[in-house]
């Protein structure tokens, strides 16, 4: 455990450093992050409102990996190109979920990697959004 000492002079160089970031880009980036989380979790309130009983099993869901029987299940229920665009969302999704659980601790160029494919996901869903089925 740190001593008070060293407690209030990180925290002295941590104002510093805070000091170099121009204004507008720390409360820009600010804003726009709780406005998106604000949203993201809005929209979890609305779907548990609207449709609790499947937002609980959801819930559930979202726990335990996905068998072959859903995945064989949901391949029958959904169009090829909906069933090709979930299969490329699920992966995608998969390759960066350890970033996602831990990206505080990447680097800066990892950083802006990781939310590039996040956002390339986000068009994916986009195209499962626009197909019927």
């Amino acid at each position: 455990m740190l001593s008070e000492k060293n407690s209030e002079d990180e925290l002295k160089e941590l104002v510093k450093l805070f000091e170099q970031i121009k204004k507008d880009d720390l409360l820009n980036m600010l804003v726009e992050t709780m406005c998106l989380y604000g949203n993201y979790v809005e929209g979890f309130g609305r779907i548990h409102k609207n449709y609790g009983k499947i937002f609980e099993l959801a819930k559930d869901f979202t726990k335990t990996p996905i068998s072959p029987e859903l995945i064989g299940y949901l391949a029958d229920k959904a169009t090829p190109e909906m069933a090709g665009i979930f299969l490329k969302i699920m992966l995608k999704l998969n390759s960066i979920a350890p970033q996602m659980n831990r990206f505080m601790e990447l680097s800066a160029e990892e950083k802006i990697k990781l939310g590039k494919a996040i956002k390339s996901i986000a068009k994916d869903f986009e195209k499962l959004k626009a197909e019927k089925g």
